[in-house]
């Protein structure tokens, strides 16, 4: 096996990636903030007099401590968020055989060569839309509209990851196919960790600052580089008249679904990989907005989106790979599963506290503390009375309830404006931030602990004949898993912050049933042998 190839691929896919990893946190984000604009042009009416009236803003944000929340927000929007983040998966689950078949007619180098052209100029008209869209429509069409446009294009345009993978097969032996595969891995492992970093050298580290077009043009250069260097070096795996590896086995796997689905043992795998992956895809493209609710910079988020990267790299890289020979496929699994649902519930804890908050914050902001304040703050230096006092005071002579705050916070009058607000008790207080940062690996690990372990448990459970049918229906669940999920999790988000996390808590646990039960029927190699077993 020459390594050369694989170096080059390695790096083509990686430079690739980060590209895709700068992008990917952004984008929910930068959609939320042309959304206002869609929604008055949409929900425009004509008054009596002829004349079309503009509703006010539908996106107001209310600043609440260190917490910022958007407080209104048109219903259509989760959906419509769910649907850009679907759009990128919905084309490569579209694609990806497409782009298998065509390499394996005129090779492979070319199709990965017109996917990272594609990219290049998606990524472009990312930034250039970002740029563009605070002055108004672009062409006729509203920001958002372009914003779809490139999702699709970058969709199509990435789907050529399988067509990497059968470049790989082509230059190695079967000895050696399992390293070559795990180059693909590292790619995106590293991708995703570097990514997020260099993207956060581009965007400003405030809150409400108008989306910055810098992350969309490196991701284009980047993109733009790995062509030339793939243009310069790489060279093609296939040969003429030489039958290769396949890089597919049929397209889309529609009519294998039922007999796989059916089937005793391979059924209960494939649902246990579809709920995993559905329940994993609500978590993280909902992520971003739910840093954004917890006051977290689009600089911060990129930081913690660095963050999970890392984590998932070190659990493939060498947690899960040496853990998986000592318990075992099932046991893997098992683990997994019950760590995803944990992590979940944990999540989903810090996600209700914040919605608590937000909805507390609405309340009281409208509270007119005005003219009060300022006798407040005028006998102030000659009294003792502290912020919670005075407000207990003027609610009472108001007649007003102050809501019950989650522990750790307190109200207290906002120090540039007279308005009541909710912060953190204390300057060392523990913000839900910090409690996200300590509960996200317990997901990402789960996650990067039941992937391979089903997909073991999947190959293992299947004949010889049948890998190549039985993993592409594995693959298909998991590309319609990664659709629907975004679009459940942010039409849930857009109810109430914790909903995408329960929803996905509430799926893992049947996962962990589903996974539990695996034990009656998968193949014994899966589990290994106790000691005393072994000995004979």
């Amino acid at each position: 096996m020459s390594r050369k190839p694989l170096l080059i691929i390695f790096i083509t896919v990686f430079v690739d990636l980060l590209g895709f990893g700068i992008v990917l946190p952004l984008l929910p984000r930068y959609a939320e903030h042309f959304l206002p604009a869609v929604e008055r042009v949409q929900d425009s009416t004509v008054s009596d007099a002829g004349a079309a009236t503009e509703p006010a803003a539908t996106d107001t944000a209310v600043a609440h401590g260190e917490f910022s929340f958007t407080a209104h927000r048109n219903r259509r929007a989760g959906l419509i968020l769910g649907c850009l983040m679907a759009s990128f998966s919905a084309m490569q689950f579209l694609f990806a055989p497409l782009w298998g078949m065509l390499s394996d007619r005129i090779g492979r180098r070319p199709v990965l060569l017109v996917g990272l052209a594609g990219s290049t100029i998606f990524y472009a008209l990312f930034a250039l839309v970002t740029q563009w869209g605070n002055s108004g429509p672009i062409l006729g069409l509203s920001p958002l509209v372009w914003l779809f446009v490139t999702r699709i294009g970058a969709g199509i345009s990435g789907a050529t990851i399988p067509t990497a993978q059968a470049y790989i097969a082509d230059c190695t032996d079967e000895s050696s196919r399992g390293k070559g595969m795990a180059i693909i891995g590292a790619a995106f492992g590293i991708g995703f960790t570097f990514g997020p970093l260099l993207g956060s050298l581009f965007v400003p580290n405030q809150l409400n600052a108008a989306p910055s077009p810098a992350p969309g043009y490196v991701a284009a250069v980047l993109s733009g580089l790995a062509f030339i260097f793939g243009f310069t070096s790489l060279p093609e795996s296939r040969k003429l008249g030489v039958t290769g590896h396949a890089s597919t086995h049929g397209w889309l796997k529609i009519g294998a679904m039922p007999r796989v689905l059916s089937h005793r043992v391979l059924g209960p795998i494939i649902l246990a990989v579809f709920l995993t992956t559905f329940a994993f895809a609500q978590f993280e493209t909902t992520l971003a907005m739910l840093t954004k609710r917890l006051g977290v910079d689009d600089r911060g988020n990129f930081y913690v989106f660095a963050y999970i990267g890392l984590v998932l790299t070190l659990a493939q890289g060498i947690l899960v790979r040496r853990l998986i020979p000592r318990l075992g496929e099932y046991r893997m699994a098992l683990v997994g599963v019950v760590l995803m649902t944990v992590g979940l519930l944990l999540i989903s804890q810090t996600a209700y506290r914040a919605q608590t908050l937000r909805q507390i914050g609405d309340q009281v902001a409208s509270f007119d503390i005005k003219d009060a304040v300022a006798v407040f703050r005028s006998e102030q230096a000659n009294s003792s009375r502290t912020d919670q006092e005075f407000l207990s005071e003027l609610a009472a002579s108001k007649g007003w309830t102050l809501p019950t705050l989650p522990a750790g916070t307190e109200y207290r009058i906002d120090a540039n404006k007279p308005q009541l607000i909710v912060a953190e008790r204390g300057s060392n207080s523990w913000s839900p931030l910090w409690t996200l940062v300590f509960v996200l690996p317990v997901v990402v690990i789960g996650f990067s602990a039941t992937t391979p372990a089903l997909q073991a448990m999947l190959s293992l459970s299947s004949g010889n004949d049948e890998q190549g049918e039985v993993l592409g229906v594995g693959q298909s669940i998991s590309s319609l898993a990664r659709i629907a999920g975004p679009v459940v999790g942010m039409t849930l988000q857009d109810r109430n912050l914790a909903f995408p996390y329960w929803a996905a808590a509430g799926l893992m646990a049947i996962g962990i049933l589903m996974v539990a039960r695996l034990k009656q029927v998968i193949p014994a190699r899966t589990i290994p042998a106790s000691p005393s077993q072994s000995t004979h």
